[in-house]
């Protein structure tokens, strides 16, 4: 029997909340596994960015992180603002595209680069450029979210830096 304010669950769980049952099923599990390993991802360079890492490293390790989170072939760093004229990551992940927003629902990761801007305090300190990995599925929207989360984290770190410290700027 669970203790005030919860019920077992299946499996001899305990829920907290409403009462309401949820079955752990492989899908489901297999879901919460990715959600963890990509908020582990994003707790990693948070650390790293607290701890005065140096911004190309950090920078760096977003790219790869990104990479593998989305399932990219490819994808750079590159400062400065954005071009305007590619598909772009948005903050709530959505994608656009220029003059409307991509259905990736419907349509999938576009077949062109993303761009995914690098801001923060509202300034743009670059952009990464992602190559969409061929016959790629869209990642869900909880990957895109980390995504663009983890470039917060590298436009902080250079934000961060001291003039001349960070390669290319």
């Amino acid at each position: 029997m669970g203790h005030a304010g919860r019920t077992d669950g299946p499996a001899g769980r305990e829920e907290l909340g409403t009462g309401a049952r949820h079955e752990l099923t492989p899908v489901t599990g297999l879901a919460a596994l990715a959600d963890a390993s990509r908020l582990e991802r994003l707790h990693g360079v948070t650390r790293l960015t607290s701890l005065g890492a140096p911004a190309d490293e950090v920078v760096q390790r977003v790219r790869q992180e990104l990479v593998d989170i989305l399932d990219l072939e490819a994808c750079r760093f590159v400062y400065g603002g954005t071009t305007g004229g590619s598909a772009r990551l948005e903050p709530d992940g959505s994608v656009t595209v220029p003059g409307w927003i991509r259905d990736l629902e419907r349509q999938g990761w576009p077949y062109e680069e993303i761009e995914l801007p690098a801001v923060v305090r509202g300034r743009s300190r670059g952009r990464y450029v992602m190559t969409p990995a061929p016959g790629s599925v869209r990642p869900p929207l909880e990957a895109r979210l980390v995504a663009v989360d983890l470039a917060v984290q590298a436009a902080a770190a250079l934000d961060d830096a001291p003039v001349g410290a960070v390669r290319g700027r």
